[in-house]
């Protein structure tokens, strides 16, 4: 699913709950284009340095790490 029918996915299934203001969606999908945004820049950089696989394989593992630390979160406290 391309980024752009994403969004506007989000956007109508935030927009369909009622405690989700119309501002509340706007910050939220802002902040979600500001941080893809700034790290297509850093992605690209380390790619150049470090090379394309190494910088996939760290994603992945941060990814699953942060993946596993929210599957826990609800025993954590």
């Amino acid at each position: 699913m391309p980024r752009r029918a994403a969004s506007h996915s989000i956007a109508r299934s935030l927009h369909s709950a009622e405690s989700s203001p119309l501002g509340t969606i706007q910050w939220v999908l802002t902040a979600y284009m500001l941080a893809f945004a700034s790290v297509i820049p850093l992605t690209g950089r380390a790619t150049e340095g470090f090379g394309a696989e190494r910088v996939w394989l760290l994603s992945l593992a941060l990814f699953t790490l942060g993946s596993a630390l929210t599957g826990t979160a609800c025993w954590l406290g």
